[in-house]
């Protein structure tokens, strides 16, 4: 992706001269990046198909109500809210041990066919995000806001 045109509003910096235009290689890590980390969790979720669906496909034809029932279906998908669940406890519990993670998602686009072919991901499941995970190299401390300046409750 670093070598398409497109990317050039974003301020990214020109592929190296090695990448051949259009090679789909993706760029060396940068220091700090998820390559340092020293594991690397996988989330994935199988592929699961809801029986509603084909209800609502079927029902489309004569009410229009059905095809946004079925769009708003896809929308709530249940297997990546559970997902997102599982991964933000996750999170808190590698903080509560002391050590650092990041949720990602931006690997995927490019690389996720790969990704899976290397971890040998069986047809029927996806990877759904990144987590690398390592001791933190700094523990910076920042004094925090008041709740009151960063959220507002709204009655």
């Amino acid at each position: 992706m670093a070598s398409w045109p497109e990317m050039a509003q974003f301020g990214r910096p020109p592929p190296p001269a090695s990448v051949p235009q259009g090679e789909s290689r993706p760029p060396a890590p940068r220091p700090g990046s998820f390559g340092d980390a020293p594991a690397l969790i996988a989330v994935g979720t199988r592929q699961i198909g809801n029986p509603m669906d084909k209800v609502f496909l079927a029902r489309e034809k004569v009410d229009e109500k059905a095809a946004q029932m079925r769009q708003w279906n896809n929308t709530i998908d249940s297997r990546i809210q559970s997902v997102s669940a599982a991964i933000a406890y996750l999170l808190l519990v590698l903080h509560q041990m002391g050590l650092g993670a990041v949720w990602m998602t931006g690997p995927l686009p490019q690389s996720k066919g790969d990704i899976e072919k290397i971890l040998k991901v069986p047809p029927e499941m996806d990877i759904i995000a990144l987590i690398p995970v390592g001791y933190p190299a700094e523990n910076p401390t920042k004094e925090r806001r008041p709740v009151s300046e960063v959220c507002e409750v709204i009655k």
